[in-house]
């Protein structure tokens, strides 16, 4: 990249990516990837700037990108600073991003109407669906409740999720925290969003969707501050907007799909989610899941 200043425009933005954007906000660069990078605003606001075909979400601003861009190899770095001058994103000296036109992006709602019996057959239809994927990664497996064994990784993520069942399906009592084996999944995994992390949020994600709010509003009371402690920003801040029912936009379709047992919703969703990360697609998925099992049962 030359020393040129290069302008872009940010096409959809979600929520917490626009709450960062006040005019004269300050930050800097928190990591870079390929195509993608995140900036940290005073506070500890995140937004993450990339490609369209990145997919929507809370913290995310989409913005068209020439094919060939790699920030990485431009020479963008942690640490470069970032500040919002009007309707534009500045980084460093020569990079520009203006959000003036910028839509806002909402997740998509299950349809009314559902029942414990398109819930069933939905996520019957999903597990066929997933089946024809590669599954060893994270705690992708666990997106079919009856998987067979895996590593120490995938069967403490079993323990944590089937803990979650439980204590979600003990609605009588919500004064009780869940069990330890829940505790173990925030932070269980390496990466920037840990697995166990991933699932915690597609649990609150799922609950959201399915308009129990309760039941998301008191698994985020516990499972934040204990977040805090155990894990990283990037996903504490993933965690902070799943608590508020907002994720990829893949994991609603995905959801809206399994409630109206719709095949094609199905398979669209579970593309986008294969997309997401090493494995966080899928590990949101499993949380998803682990919902949506308790509540068709």
């Amino acid at each position: 990249m030359t020393s040129d200043r290069h302008r872009f425009a940010i096409e959809r933005i979600g929520r917490a990516a626009r709450g960062c954007l006040a005019p004269g906000c300050r930050g800097s660069v928190l990591a870079v990837f390929r195509r993608s990078f995140y900036v940290e605003f005073e506070g500890g606001a995140l937004a993450c700037v990339g490609p369209d075909g990145m997919g929507a979400g809370p913290i995310n601003a989409l913005t068209g990108l020439p094919g060939g861009l790699d920030w990485q190899a431009s020479g963008l770095v942690a640490g470069t600073a970032a500040h919002v001058d009007g309707r534009c994103l500045k980084i460093g000296f020569r990079l520009e991003f203006g959000f003036e036109s910028a839509v806002d992006w909402l997740p998509i709602r299950p349809a009314p109407g559902w029942s414990r019996q398109s819930l069933t057959d939905g996520l019957a239809e999903l597990r066929r669906a997933a089946g024809r994927y590669d599954l060893s990664q994270g705690l992708a497996r666990l997106v079919d409740t009856d998987a067979p064994v895996g590593d120490i990784l995938i069967e403490r993520g079993r323990a944590g999720a089937a803990a979650l069942r439980a204590w979600l399906a003990d609605t009588g009592d919500r004064d009780e925290s869940p069990a330890a084996e829940v505790r173990e999944l925030i932070g269980l995994g390496p990466g920037l969003t840990p697995s166990g992390d991933d699932l915690i949020g597609g649990a609150m994600i799922a609950l959201g969707a399915l308009g129990r709010d309760d039941l998301g509003a008191a698994l985020a009371e516990w499972a934040l501050p204990i977040a805090r402690a155990r894990t990283v920003t990037i996903s504490l801040a993933h965690l902070a907007c799943a608590a508020e029912g907002e994720g990829a936009q893949a994991l609603h379709e995905a959801i809206a799909g399994v409630t109206a047992n719709d095949t094609n919703a199905i398979t669209t969703a579970i593309a986008g989610l294969d997309g997401i990360g090493h494995s966080s697609g899928w590990d949101a998925l499993a949380g998803a899941v682990a919902v949506m099992s308790t509540l068709s049962g």
